[in-house]
């Protein structure tokens, strides 16, 4: 068995905040950490709009799932956080845009707030092993 990988992308914006962006397990299960619509070389939001941080946010997991080897095919689950319902039907839009049929299982919560005032974060579940 191999350890478990921990990646903290150069390609994202490089947080000071003590966390990875992927974590992969020696199962081959990937947990990406929460990500929102930022700016990869600044790391402020792209936008105080919905759809811009939702379109960046998609961008970011994009990045880090070319990084572990994979594509979105290959996402089991993603957790949505919105700070506000109002904005489902949007998010909804964006995701069908992005993700493809069959959709990974999903949970959308709404939640106080979020990282930077952003509008939408959103976490995920990989099979990492399921090489593009």
């Amino acid at each position: 068995m191999t350890d478990p990988r921990r990646l903290f992308s150069a390609k994202l914006f490089q947080s000071s905040a003590p966390f990875s962006h992927v974590a992969v397990s020696r199962t081959g299960l990937a947990f990406v950490s929460g990500l929102i619509g930022q700016a990869r070389d600044t790391g402020e939001l792209v936008s105080a709009e919905l759809r811009p941080q939702a379109e960046a946010m998609f961008d970011n997991l994009a990045t880090l799932l070319t990084e572990i080897g994979v594509d979105a095919r290959a996402t089991l689950q993603t957790t949505l956080y919105l700070t506000s319902y109002d904005d489902f039907a949007q998010i909804n839009a964006v995701y069908r845009e992005r993700m493809s049929e069959p959709y990974p299982a999903r949970v959308t919560l709404q939640v106080v707030g979020l990282p930077l005032g952003a509008r939408v974060q959103i976490d995920a579940v990989i099979e990492a092993s399921a090489r593009t």
